[in-house]
């Protein structure tokens, strides 16, 4: 017997004259929640109840094909009664049937099991499973509970639920990340297994149950795991009863546009799950970037090749330089400043603290010092967030209260014209921006589309030329004023996220991009996926401007 797992003997909170069922459950229970078919001896001892009344109890529950013994071994285990009861109960179950085709493929494809739990106050369990070798479909199988906050699939399950009916204390950023990624993956080691577990969401647009997978803790690549976790949110979202896919996501093409450009260079700083925000930093000769999802900073010194990394305490989604030397970066709690002597974070203010389940994700500064950011949800719902302008005192103005999916803002030359990139929308809008800061006569720019890409981050050169990568076609183009494409550089990866100018005469575009937003089958045909890439230019960039801190 398993002491973590015994039932209790009855108590005092049983019902009033269902002591003898009451007892008989605890019975059952401890049966079918042992590791292995207990003996009697194991029974008597965990339940504390007289030999006797066991003797009978256990008697009763055999009538009923409750309860087997089986008398070459002494062991009492599961009786077909309960496999008949719980087949017919989960044939009956909507949930069940719409995640069992997904359970099979996936058991399939990853050749371990594929398993559906559901929730049972602070603890979750398996409902269903599915076995890739089909010789023990039929075979009864006992899953452990799971903690509901500590687990893959309770933190799935968690995730995916308004942030006022969570339990308490699951607030830290482990959820943020979970919703961010739209899976949970749960560490694991040589002894404990790793778990990756996706929400499934019912017609109420409530988790109802998570699929999750089991993986051998002794794996080495973590990015296997992110790659399974794919396959595992796009399994729960097809058995989910809401459909509706969140956030603009684009068609990304298995081949490139045409041949890679010999000015694209992979530079060899490693992979990112979702590399966004490269800042240039001339008094360092310094490459800022951000791994949104890891979350970390990264930093490059082109010269030297030296390189860093630093692990951030939350998602950070986009970073700018203080008139001071350091840096200040937005993420899930708000603006903070970096300190870069220590690396210490400190929270200077949070202009969206009563909407929890928001981020930051976008981070850029004008002529005036003033700090532009965008917000969306975690899950990449859209229409759930607003662009900020973070004067430097700290105060704010919302110049655009409601946007899709915000990606970067950028301005021409002399200031008069903010451009902004929305993925929601598929396009980057441009403003003309008055005298007093405000915007006006919004109009489309760019509009992105399954052949071209969907616009992600920009940047203007020094010829008002607007850079944009486009996820999903292995590019990065340059427009003219007038929205035509005046340049396409095809790289080596097809979901190229942002952009900086670079190096002492700002004629180096640094390229970020991602991995974890493409199908699972991408891994060979785009190996540089997550890479930094900088190309060569005959145009120069601009220096970005410094927030004006105070």
């Amino acid at each position: 017997m398993n002491p973590n797992e015994q039932t209790p003997a009855s108590s005092d909170t049983d019902v009033p004259g269902a002591r003898a069922l009451t007892r008989g459950l605890d019975v059952l229970f401890a049966v079918i929640r042992a590791q292995e078919p207990p003996k009697f001896g194991e029974l008597q001892k965990s339940l504390n109840i007289p030999k006797a009344s066991l003797h009978r109890l256990l008697a009763a529950l055999q009538t009923r094909q409750l309860v087997r013994y089986d008398p070459q071994v002494k062991r009492y285990s599961v009786g077909s009664g309960i496999i008949d009861f719980a087949s017919g109960s989960l044939d009956r179950s909507n949930l069940v049937r719409s995640c069992r085709p997904e359970l099979s493929r996936l058991s399939r494809r990853l050749g371990i099991p594929a398993c559906l739990y559901v929730r049972d106050d602070d603890a979750v369990f398996v409902l269903d499973f599915e076995n890739p070798d089909a010789s023990f479909s039929s075979v009864a199988r006992v899953w452990p509970r799971l903690s509901i906050d500590k687990s893959a699939p309770g933190r799935a399950i968690l995730s995916s639920l308004p942030h006022s009916a969570r339990i308490t204390g699951n607030t830290d950023p482990e959820f943020a990340l979970t919703k961010a990624l739209g899976y949970s993956v749960q560490p694991g080691d040589e002894t404990n297994n790793r778990l990756v577990a996706a929400s499934v969401i019912g017609a109420s647009g409530l988790p109802e149950g998570a699929i999750c997978c089991e993986f051998s803790g002794s794996v080495e690549k973590p990015g296997y795991f992110h790659d399974c976790g794919r396959l595992i949110s796009e399994a729960a979202r097809r058995a989910s009863s809401n459909t509706t896919l969140k956030g603009a996501t684009p068609v990304i093409h298995r081949i490139p546009l045409g041949d890679i450009d010999p000015r694209a260079t992979i530079l060899e700083t490693g992979r990112d799950y979702m590399g966004e925000n490269p800042l240039w930093v001339p008094a360092e000769s310094k490459l800022y970037w951000l791994d949104i999802l890891a979350p970390s900073l990264n930093w490059l010194k082109p010269e030297t090749q030296e390189m860093g990394r630093e692990i951030l305490p939350e998602i950070i989604g986009g970073i700018a330089h203080e008139t001071d030397g350091n840096l200040v970066m937005v993420g899930h709690n708000g603006l903070y400043e970096r300190e870069s002597a220590s690396g210490r974070l400190k929270l200077l203010i949070d202009p969206e603290a009563t909407k929890p389940d928001n981020r930051f994700n976008t981070a850029s500064v004008d002529k005036f010092g003033q700090l532009w950011a965008g917000t969306h949800a975690l899950d990449n719902s859209t229409l759930q967030g607003s662009m900020f302008c973070i004067r430097p005192d700290l105060s704010f103005q919302i110049p655009l209260p409601t946007v899709g999916l915000p990606k970067n803002v950028a301005w021409s030359p002399d200031g008069g014209t903010l451009y902004f990139s929305d993925g929601f929308d598929r396009c980057i809008w441009a403003f003309d921006v008055a005298t007093d800061g405000s915007l006006q006569d919004k109009r489309k720019f760019v509009s992105g589309d399954d052949s071209i890409g969907v616009p992600n981050g920009i940047t203007v050169d020094s010829g008002g030329g607007v850079w944009a990568s486009m996820l999903g076609t292995w590019s990065v183009r340059r427009f003219l004023k007038n929205g035509e494409t005046d340049e396409m550089i095809v790289v080596p990866t097809p979901m190229p996220t942002g952009l900086a100018f670079g190096g002492d005469d700002l004629k180096t575009l640094f390229v970020t991009s991602t991995y974890l937003r493409l199908p699972p089958d991408f891994a060979q045909l785009a190996p540089h996926a997550g890479k930094l890439i900088s190309i060569d230019l005959e145009i120069a960039g601009m220096a970005a401007n410094k927030f004006r801190s105070k």
